[in-house]
């Protein structure tokens, strides 16, 4: 009865991040980790249930194949093939943990730009791709590329 009176506190559910994407309009597809997508999915949802775009993991392992789970671990993780699961989504915004090792992968380079960084120990990280960020810079700001 509690959980349906209060709900869940911003550092468990990503909130202002997903607010930042629906508010800014940023493109589909979107990347996420297996944590996220349910939040995820709830929230981009109509009140029907239906998702305009889907998301490629949410927390749902019997509909998981193992091959994409591999590669979202390893994403996850931040081990060197951690591109397979990008290349495997193709998506055009990246939602994922700060603290996680792929968000430091990818504000080090040049392919992602990072456009929204939540506070706290469980913030999350938004990335677009560097031309979309091009096109938009004057009402998006970054704090990995100029």
């Amino acid at each position: 009865f509690k959980t349906w009176r209060e709900p869940a506190p911003e550092g468990i559910k990503p909130a202002a991040a997903l607010d930042f994407i629906i508010q800014n309009r940023l493109p589909f597809p979107l990347l996420n980790d297996f944590g996220t997508g349910g939040y995820v999915m709830y929230r981009l949802s109509d009140h029907a249930g239906n998702l305009e775009y889907k998301v490629p993991m949410d927390g749902r392992t019997n509909l998981i194949s193992a091959e994409l789970w591999e590669k979202e671990v390893a994403a996850f993780r931040g081990k060197p093939n951690w591109r397979e699961y990008v290349d495997a989504v193709k998506p055009e915004t990246i939602f994922w943990l700060t603290k996680a090792p792929l968000s430091s992968i990818l504000t080090s380079g040049t392919e992602w730009c990072r456009v929204k960084k939540t506070a706290g120990d469980n913030g999350f990280s938004i990335f677009i791709k560097r031309a979309e960020f091009e096109a938009r810079k004057p009402a998006l700001g970054s704090d990995n590329c100029s």
